[in-house]
C-alpha cells in the first residue's frame, strides 16, 4: 500500500514512523503483552533508521511477516540485516547495528516514541494519523487514497 501510494504521489506526502512495541518488556503501559520480541524490533527498526536504511530493512523484515511474527526475537531482526546487499547496509556490520539496537541513543528515542504514543492515545498497532485524523489499523488502499487526495485537495496539493 506505502509502495502505491508513494509512487502515486511521490513528495507529495510524507510518512513519519514511531515505534509502539506491543511487549510489556519495554511498554510498561500495556495490561498484556500481544507481541512477544516487539521490544527487539522497535530496536531494530531505529537501529535501522540510524543507519539511513529504513526502506530496505523493512521490505526484510516483513517478507516473511506471516512465519516471523509469533516467534520474533533477536536472531531474525539480525536475518533481516544480513539479507540486505551490502551496499545497502551502508558499511555497517552486523555486530555493530546489534549494538545499535541496545544502545543509550536507541533507548532514549523508544523512549521518546512511548511518551508520544501515549500523548496522543495510541494503544494498538498500527495507528495511522493523517491531516490529524487518527485511523486504528490499515484500511483500504482505495480509502487511504481517498482520504490522502480529500487532504492535499484541502491544502491546495492536489494532482
Amino acid at each position: 500500500i506505502e509502495q502505491y501510494l508513494f509512487a502515486k504521489y511521490g513528495g507529495r506526502v510524507k510518512t513519519v514512523y514511531y515505534n509502539f512495541p506491543l511487549d510489556q518488556g519495554c511498554n510498561k503501559d500495556l495490561k498484556r503483552t500481544v507481541y512477544r520480541n516487539s521490544c527487539i524490533a522497535s530496536r531494530a527498526f531505529i537501529a535501522a533508521a540510524e543507519a539511513g536504511f529504513t526502506e530496505d530493512y523493512t521490505v526484510r523484515h516483513f517478507s516473511d511477516y506471516q512465519n516471523t511474527h509469533t516467534r520474533y526475537d533477536v536472531n531474525l531482526a539480525l536475518m533481516a540485516f544480513r539479507q540486505m546487499s551490502p551496499a545497502s547496509r551502508k558499511g555497517l556490520d552486523e555486530a555493530r547495528f546489534q549494538q545499535m539496537m541496545y544502545s543509550a541513543e536507541t533507548n532514549r528515542q523508544l523512549e521518546e516514541h512511548l511518551v508520544s504514543a501515549k500523548e496522543l492515545g495510541v494503544d494498538s498497532t498500527p495507528t495511522l494519523f493523517i491531516g490529524g485524523r487518527k485511523l486504528v489499523g490499515v484500511p483500504p488502499m482505495e480509502i487511504l487514497d481517498q482520504i490522502i487526495r480529500n487532504e492535499l485537495d484541502r491544502k491546495g496539493g492536489s494532482e
